[in-house]
């Protein structure tokens, strides 16, 4: 996953900056929301406060989903329901490894 989380991050931010004065849509950025405590959302609000750099916003980012992924996964791995599956590029062979797993537990 860390090979890979970086490019997605960026894949999933896209070219949205984070204008110098911005507020995200309908919210304040001093409440204690949910939202406001989610990893990405509560990095970039220091952005959007000017207390940290978009550089600086983005490192953190990265940073916090990489935790979060190995959370999750130390959280995940002891549930014997959960089957882990190799990554693979190839959307088709994906598809063949999630439907050979679903077929067992379907039948």
């Amino acid at each position: 996953v860390p090979a890979r989380t970086p490019g997605d991050m960026n894949a999933g931010f896209g070219s949205r900056l984070i204008l110098p004065g911005s507020t995200p849509t309908g919210s304040n950025t001093s409440s204690g929301t949910t939202a406001s405590q989610a990893v990405g959302y509560r990095q970039l609000l220091a952005v959007v406060r000017g207390e940290i750099t978009e550089e600086e916003g983005f490192r953190r980012v990265e940073r916090a989903t990489l935790d979060l992924v190995k959370r999750q996964r130390t959280f995940f791995r002891r549930d014997p329901r959960i089957r882990w599956l190799p990554w693979s590029q190839d959307p088709d062979e994906r598809l063949a490894m999630a439907w050979e797993v679903f077929s067992g537990v379907i039948t």
